[in-house]
């Protein structure tokens, strides 16, 4: 391992022309090196993959230096999308650790007495990248909290460590309003006690949460986890007794929060950090009992295909994890799959007669949609009774219409 002080970082002889870098993810993102690669890219001629971002690294990037993919929206980023300078992978996320980057940045804690470090608040498809033979630049970064479980690496694993403090990127949790709190309490008479759970993060997934607190042994398995999760877990409705796979631990791909989140998880033994191998792996999976899948959308469609991607040409959501866990979930002896969602958006309705974006779940994978007016339950059913059992979870305003185009169903 070779250590480089920030200022002495030429990126020019560490990503050869043509090849292609990625960085760590959302709260995981060594901030130091990727605004320092975005400065220096005027020597350089590469591809970058990134995810979830909240950064303004990618403000002043330069498509003809470096071309930009993702399989998500990157939180901030919808003025790139629109003129093409960042191209969507459209992936699953278990898929996206099949990617062989030539280069990855990640960000690391100081190291233990056993010369060990940990990846601290993502892992995701790190530990796959690394197994591949990316040329891994570290940023040590002491504001990183220690994690166990995946997120322990060996110092050896890393080629170039630069150390830099800075400050880990933070997102505020949105608070549910009485329209999410009634999605939660109808998500909540699905699931029962000694439930294994994935759900992503915002106001419908904190209000879930809150709906569940007063289940009994549940565990949690998913890909992100903010504050709410935190909250969730002190909550003691989450023990992770049963579960099948590292029992009593939290396992989790992925944190995002601010800093009362990243000093909770911080040496805490409850969080066992795993790869998407592990999260979103079809083997793993297939070894969880009663695994509710909890999703949103944008909208879904009468016979309950869901679009989790795009509106009207726009591209605002991502692929991500639905598909991997929602089919887990169907497969799982007492699981479930769940997408919840509004039923409006403003004056639209999202319950919607036919897709106005691409259908990231197929309506053969369809299970329950729940919306605050109830829960419409599609699985072995015809398209008939599915498009009735939709029209009744609509809103009100809108069910009129959407009753008109029952006949045109195929």
């Amino acid at each position: 391992m070779q250590v480089c002080p920030l200022e002495r970082l030429d990126f020019a002889r560490v990503i050869r022309p043509g090849a292609l870098a990625a960085w760590s993810e959302g709260s995981g993102e060594p901030t130091a090196l990727t605004s320092r690669l975005v400065a220096q890219q005027d020597r350089l001629e590469a591809g970058l993959v990134v995810g979830v971002t909240l950064s303004d690294t990618l403000r002043g990037i330069d498509p003809a230096r470096l071309s930009v993919s993702s399989y998500c929206t990157l939180f901030r980023y919808f003025d790139l999308f629109e003129r093409g300078v960042v191209d969507i992978r459209p992936s699953h996320y278990s898929r996206m650790a099949d990617l062989r980057p030539d280069v990855l940045l990640i960000q690391v804690t100081p190291p233990d007495g056993s010369g060990r470090r940990s990846l601290g608040t993502v892992v995701g498809h790190n530990p796959a990248y690394m197994s591949r033979g990316a040329k891994v630049v570290a940023q040590e970064n002491p504001h990183l909290p220690w994690t166990g479980g995946d997120a322990v690496i060996d110092g050896d694993c890393i080629d170039l460590l630069v150390p830099a403090t800075t400050p880990l990127e933070q997102l505020p949790p949105r608070r549910p309003g009485p329209v999410e709190h009634a999605i939660g309490e109808n998500v909540a008479r699905l699931v029962p006690d000694r439930a294994t759970l994935e759900f992503g993060i915002g106001s419908i997934p904190a209000a879930v949460q809150q709906a569940l607190a007063g289940k009994r042994d549940l565990a949690i398995h998913t890909g992100l986890l903010d504050e709410a999760g935190m909250d969730f877990i002190e909550s003691g409705a989450v023990t992770n007794r049963y579960r099948e796979t590292y029992p009593g631990l939290v396992s989790v791909g992925f944190l995002f929060g601010t800093s009362r989140l990243y000093r909770y998880v911080d040496r805490n033994p409850v969080f066992g950090m795993r790869g998407s191998d592990h999260i979103h792996g079809a083997r793993v999976l297939a070894g969880l009992d009663r695994f509710f899948a909890i999703n949103s959308a944008i909208e879904v469609d009468l016979t309950g295909q869901v679009n989790a991607e795009a509106l009207n040409g726009r591209y605002v959501g991502a692929i991500g994890g639905q598909g991997d866990f929602q089919r887990a979930a169907l497969h799982s002896p007492g699981g479930r799959g769940i997408v919840a969602l509004p039923s409006t958006a403003g004056r639209h309705s999202r319950i919607v007669a036919r897709l106005s974006g691409p259908v990231t779940t197929a309506r053969a994978d369809a299970d329950a949609v729940v919306t605050e007016h109830g829960i419409a339950e599609l699985a072995g059913r015809t398209l008939q009774e599915r498009a009735r059992a939709m029209v009744a979870v609509a809103h009100p305003a809108h069910r009129r219409q959407l009753e008109a185009g029952l006949d045109a169903l195929a």
